[in-house]
């Protein structure tokens, strides 16, 4: 019985949907200017990826101030891209409640953050689900899931 609690107990931890959002202020003492974010759980590929990346931290936040979404994907091994002047023009798909997309993310070299400003809050507000579909660089495509239907832009940005 212990083990069946331990493996339910895992299971809704480590999480392939995101479901819930959280506010946070971010003060930058250098620059005496104060961001607010709304974070996103942090989830799960829809499929493993492989060693060195086979337990990517992965989440998404909305940028109150300058508006749009960054997902923040340690497995940053993106394919689909072009090669600009210190960044990358990451292509991929996304599907907001179904509706299936091609989009273009902006990924500075070795960051671990894909900008996926194209968003705008219009999209969001009667959106329930987005998912993202990222090429990995040897272990092919990916989803990334996360529920909207928690995400309150207007509140969460007051």
């Amino acid at each position: 019985m212990k083990k069946v609690l331990l493996v339910i107990f895992f299971l809704s931890i480590n999480s392939s949907l995101a479901l819930n959002w959280e506010t946070e202020k971010i003060t930058d003492d250098w620059e005496e200017e104060t961001r607010t974010l709304i974070f996103s759980d942090s989830i799960s590929p829809n499929k493993p990826l492989s060693f060195p990346y086979s337990d990517p931290l992965v989440y998404m936040y909305w940028d109150c101030d300058e508006g749009g979404f960054t997902m923040r994907n340690t497995a940053n091994n993106f394919m689909d891209g072009e090669t600009e002047d210190g960044y990358n023009l990451i292509k991929h798909d996304v599907k907001i409640d179904d509706k299936k997309r091609s989009i273009t993310s902006y990924q500075s070299w070795n960051s671990e953050y894909l900008a996926l400003d194209w968003m705008n809050r219009a999209e969001l507000h009667s959106a329930n689900n987005l998912i993202i579909r990222l090429n990995h660089y040897s272990d092919g495509y990916r989803q990334y899931a996360f529920d909207l239907s928690k995400l309150d832009i207007v509140e969460g940005c007051d």
